[in-house]
């Protein structure tokens, strides 16, 4: 059975068509479109062309936000408020005739990363996404942990630093509003509002070169990573977690102060059965989607 992954994302919509949990071919990009007409149209532009190329069994649609169950509807999208309000599937049903699975985008790069993983896998583990926000999913033997209503792993949105900035959620001092890439890019204009970067890789060339202000940056942007971990920790000791995303290709920069953050706020026997990995992969939302549209069709 062939299955089209879709991972849409802040800036971008990622697919491709996977097989028996493997990409057939290389993740293929666009840019996220700016209006909900516009990405239904796409999406469903996508799954009708890959129904002829690939003659796939279906699609697997990862979609940042709120996800209420079991309506489906999209309470609030921090970084795509034009989905607040929206029954993603039901209008994607409405338009295509080949069947499709909805899920969180950080659910799916979740299961994707625990499906990834060699057996025996494990039982629990938390994914983080770092990126334009913080994506996370809770995986229980092999399953998303949605909670009562399909609110839960909401990790991005734990609360860090309590006078904190104001973020997308409408709270303030989310963990996203500092360790994602617009938290880091927002600590990096206070302290430089001149400078033209916009972009954390940039900045984080600027930490490997000296720069002082980009390690600042960048430890702060960790001992914010390092609370939420100990927080993550203390609350649900998995097994494993996980981060990936752009942000955490900054490796060092970000999780040397993020361990020491960890250390000193993590009990020893938690922190040494807890254990904290990157993952370099950037298609885990998109075979995590087609993978849970696998699964159900199974079911």
């Amino acid at each position: 059975m062939i299955v089209l992954g879709i991972d849409i994302g802040g800036s971008a919509v990622k697919y491709a068509p996977v097989q028996n949990g493997a990409l057939l071919e290389p993740v293929r990009r666009l840019s996220t479109p700016a209006g909900l007409t516009e990405l239904l149209e796409t999406v469903c532009g996508l799954i009708h062309t890959a129904a002829k190329e690939w003659d796939i069994a279906g699609a697997g649609i990862g979609v940042p936000g709120f996800m209420r169950r079991p309506d489906g509807v999209i309470t609030r999208s921090p970084n795509l408020l034009f989905l607040n309000g929206t029954a993603f599937a039901a209008e994607i049903s409405r338009r295509i005739r080949p069947a499709i699975a909805v899920e969180n985008d950080a659910n799916c790069a979740a299961i994707g990363v625990w499906a990834a993983r060699p057996a025996p896998r494990p039982h629990s583990l938390v994914h983080l996404t770092l990126g334009t926000g913080v994506g996370s999913g809770i995986v229980l033997d092999g399953r998303p942990w949605h909670g009562a209503c399909g609110f839960a792993a909401e990790l991005g949105h734990l609360v860090v630093n309590a006078e904190g900035r104001s973020c997308g959620c409408g709270g303030r001092g989310c963990a996203e509003t500092e360790i994602s890439e617009t938290g880091i890019l927002r600590s990096w204009a206070e302290i430089r509002p001149d400078s033209s970067v916009r972009d954390a890789r940039k900045i984080h060339e600027l930490l490997l070169a000296g720069d002082p202000d980009a390690r600042a940056v960048f430890s702060r942007a960790g001992r914010y990573l390092g609370i939420l971990l100990a927080d993550i920790a203390n609350c649900l000791n998995p097994e494993v977690i996980t981060l990936g995303g752009g942000v955490a290709a900054a490796e060092d920069a970000l999780l040397a102060p993020a361990r020491t953050e960890l250390s000193a706020r993590l009990h020893r026997d938690a922190l040494d059965c807890t254990r904290i990995e990157t993952v370099a992969h950037e298609d885990f939302g998109v075979l995590g989607a087609a993978y849970m549209f696998a699964k159900d069709s199974r079911a």
